[in-house]
């Protein structure tokens, strides 16, 4: 689990990739952030973001559990480019 549920603001990146075991990624207060990647996370089945998340580019791809986005992800499908 990656649980930031505190963090609000990230001023250039924020990357979570290859992570064999990681399940849950918990970014319910990010508000801001440049550059956001979720990439290659074979098992993560929850991902958890708010709708009014200000990214300018997104990439959430090649997380084969997550399957659809969670309701709270602001994208449709399971991998989003920006």
């Amino acid at each position: 689990t990656v649980s930031l549920p505190r963090l609000a603001r990230v001023q250039h990146e924020l990357r979570i990739e290859e992570n064999g075991s990681l399940e849950i990624v918990d970014l319910t207060l990010l508000a801001q952030v440049e550059s956001l990647g979720i990439v290659n996370n074979p098992v993560l089945t929850t991902l958890e973001l708010p709708s009014t998340i200000d990214v300018q580019h997104r990439v959430i791809e090649g997380n084969r559990a997550l399957g659809e986005l969670q309701p709270s992800v602001p994208s449709s499908g399971g991998g989003d480019h920006e």
